[in-house]
């Protein structure tokens, strides 16, 4: 009897009484020894009926306090977004950039380049901390026409200076001298730019909103540029909300002292409504001990409803593993044991899509495509976006369908200084690190997971694990070594000689990849997250090893540099379903969207494969569009035909015959065909870039990186 005790209580405590009455599982009275082994029988043959479990309860965002919520003051189509340490949220009011000067083909003299300045009269009385410097050093003195030079500093990287320059003041308040240190003996020419930030409102009131019973308003606030320093000032935040008839309540009341560790984080407040009310209005302040609050930001408040949740709360993960080609998955056919878990928790429990490309090879141009669904070609400013840019991203069509929208990334080429931060409500960028990459973006992920899991969420996660250089943890440097290696299910005989150490260390970093991506996984379903939560796996581009010569990516279109993984898993996935029909990580967004149940955008270049998850057929004759780093590059596969055009001359392959396209069709036919195709997708291109791109009065302003991101980008090659 003890075992049935046992075995009753884990049941739900289920009472002998209860047993006998149970209908259909009635025993008849007996001697104590047969109705003993009738009720173990009746446990045996009789499942409990389980009381219904009760809906999570999901929090939505219901509104979003934006910049229009608050004046009828124009702002960026995208934006504006305010940085505070490592993470970036888009704000109610940016501080205003007023350009003081742009000098071109200045050369440094002695260690120093000295430049004068005008002041306008709205920059006069600013301290030295509101003036931004950004400069671009150039390894030449030769004379260029100023708009040679011009167009050098729109299009190219500037360098944000945050040391080694001063601003001389004159007794004559509206002039200045800029004094720029040049450290080196290299003759260089410089490109400068001085804005000014001039501080946000020192109150902000909402237009009239409503609120529900229940209701949460949730706050974020900082100070932008702040240092740990001795500092003794400190700036108050203040929020209050004023509903009709009832009484103003104040929210929050604090301050942050310039010098302590807080001023270089952002802060949070939430405050819950217990009656409805409506006609409110949310009023933001803040003041400076010393009068001056020019780095005090509000995060764009979010109004939270809580309900029972529904099919539709499906959540979203899609994860970038840059530079990781398909071809080296355990799963998708490979040698060598590299994905073990990726194989048993994604593939096998997924549909994968087996024949996906990249549009550019290129981690910045493919990342906007899979943010857009607009082939390279298209983009207003390949790989970038500016805050005045008509086109719309991914993440800011989920935030209008209600998703909190979050992303951690390894910064350099999928930075928010590129525009990758539009949409996001929380954008954290990690300093690039050799060993340390990955990791600390997964747990960034997990805890993420853990604080978020009652809300709908689109989380992003991007890592360089499986990037150049391959530093894989000190736990997998002994995988894939010695002589043995390149035996018995190694990889492609023909890689050289000379690359064949550096992919090892390449698929090092995919098993090591693999399992970080294990962990997020096992968190999703710790989390009871997984049965709601779509999970996609991805990559940018692939990574060729001497195939056709050049090792690396950028400069080569074929399949190692652009065959990536694509992988689905989450509610109503096929599971152990491979489709082959060529496809673009172009498709993406329509994708997302789709799965999502958010309208679509006009914009996209690129189909939803949903319906192919859903059992139908996707269209096999579809062109599916790509370029690389060459002068007038472009191509397209076509079924099994794939056509490259150069300034240099084109080419067609059949990759059914020939897949590793080694045997070129230069004849005339194949160009002719080609160019046609190609030439259509130019023409359509060109119409999406005028559509798309800034608006004429709002020119974007070029680029500004800091040391840090200068520093990510020379290590991965970049600059």
């Amino acid at each position: 009897m003890d075992t049935l005790f046992g075995c009753a209580h884990r049941r739900g405590a289920i009472s002998l009484m209860a047993l006998f009455t149970r209908q259909n599982c009635a025993v008849r009275r007996l001697s104590r020894v047969v109705a003993t082994g009738a009720l173990l029988a009746a446990m045996v043959a009789c499942t409990p009926e389980t009381p219904p479990r009760e809906p999570p309860r999901i929090d939505r965002v219901i509104q979003r306090l934006g910049p229009g919520s608050f004046s009828d003051v124009p702002v960026p189509l995208h934006g504006p977004v305010a940085q505070i340490g490592d993470e970036a949220r888009p704000v109610v009011r940016g501080p205003e950039e007023v350009l003081v000067a742009e000098v071109f083909s200045v050369i440094p003299k002695d260690g120093e380049a000295l430049v004068d300045i005008e002041l306008a009269p709205e920059v006069v009385g600013l301290p030295d901390s509101a003036f931004v410097l950004t400069i671009q050093e150039l390894p030449f003195t030769q004379e260029l026409a100023t708009e040679v030079m011009a167009h050098i500093a729109r299009e190219n990287f500037a360098l944000r200076r945050d040391q080694g320059w001063r601003l001389r003041r004159d007794a004559d308040a509206d002039h200045a001298t800029l004094e720029v240190d040049h450290e080196g003996d290299q003759a260089v020419q410089m490109n400068l730019r001085l804005t000014a930030l001039l501080g946000v409102p020192a109150s902000l009131e909402s237009k009239p909103f409503e609120l529900a019973a229940g209701a949460r308003l949730v706050l974020g606030y900082g100070l932008t540029g702040a240092r740990e320093t001795e500092d003794t000032k400190s700036v108050d935040f203040v929020a209050t909300v004023t509903c009709t008839d009832v009484p103003a309540r104040e929210l929050l009341r604090t301050s942050i002292p310039l010098g302590a560790r807080q001023a270089s984080r952002w802060e949070d407040a939430e405050a819950t409504f217990d009656e409805a009310a409506s006609g409110c209005r949310l009023v933001l302040e803040n003041e400076a001990s010393d009068g001056q609050p020019l780095g005090a930001v509000w995060a764009v408040p979010q109004i939270l409803a809580s309900d029972s949740a529904s099919a539709q709360d499906t959540n979203l993960i899609l994860i970038s593993l840059d530079t990781l080609r398909s071809d080296h998955l355990s799963g998708l056919g490979y040698g060598r044991d590299t994905s073990p878990i990726i194989d048993a928790q994604m593939i096998d429990k997924g549909t994968t899509f087996t024949d996906t490309s990249s549009t550019f090879p290129q981690t910045d141009v493919s990342h906007l495509s899979i943010f857009t669904g607009l082939y390279p070609s298209a983009q207003p400013k390949r790989g970038r976006v500016s805050p005045s840019d008509r086109l719309v991203m991914l993440a800011e069509l989920l935030q209008r369908a209600g998703l909190e929208t979050s992303a951690y990334t390894e910064d350099a080429l999928v930075s928010g200084a590129f525009g990758f931060w539009f949409g996001f409500d929380q954008f954290t960028e990690r300093s690039f690190a050799h060993a340390d990459r990955g990791r600390p973006t997964i747990e960034d992920g997990i805890r993420y997971l853990e604080k978020n899991r009652d809300r709908r969420f689109f989380l992003f996660l991007h890592t360089y694990k499986t990037h150049d250089p391959y530093v894989p943890g000190p736990e997998y440097e002994a995988l894939w070594s010695g002589e043995e290696a390149w035996r018995d299910g190694g990889p492609a005989p023909w890689i050289p000689e000379k690359h064949r150490e550096i992919l090892d260390r390449y698929d090092r970093t995919i098993r090591e990849a693999d399992a970080l991506v294990g962990q997020l996984l096992a968190a999703l379903d710790d989390l009871g997250l997984a049965d709601r939560t779509f999970v996609v796996v991805t990559s940018d581009h692939g990574e060729a090893f001497g195939e056709h010569g050049i090792a690396g990516h950028g400069f080569t279109p074929h399949q190692e540099a652009l065959d990536v993984p694509l992988i689905f898993r989450g509610p109503g996935v096929p599971a152990n379903r491979r489709i082959e029909t060529p496809v673009s990580i172009a498709d993406l967004t329509p994708t997302l969207l789709d799965l999502l149940a958010v309208e679509p955008t006009a914009q996209s270049q690129g189909v939803s494969l949903a319906p192919a998850l859903a059992g139908e057929p996707l269209p096999g004759d579809r062109p599916i569009f790509f370029s690389w780093l060459r002068p007038d590059a472009s191509g397209f596969r076509r079924k099994n035909q794939k056509f490259h055009r150069t300034a240099q001359g084109s080419e067609r392959f059949d990759l059914e015959a020939d897949p590793f396209e080694w045997k070129p069709d230069r004849g005339e036919p194949a160009r002719t065909a080609g160019e046609k195709l190609l030439g259509e997708h130019a023409a359509q291109a060109r119409r999406l870039r005028e559509e798309l791109g800034p608006t004429e009065t709002n020119a974007p302003s070029p680029p500004a990186i800091d040391k840090r991101l200068e520093k990510s980008l020379e290590a991965l090659g970049y600059l």
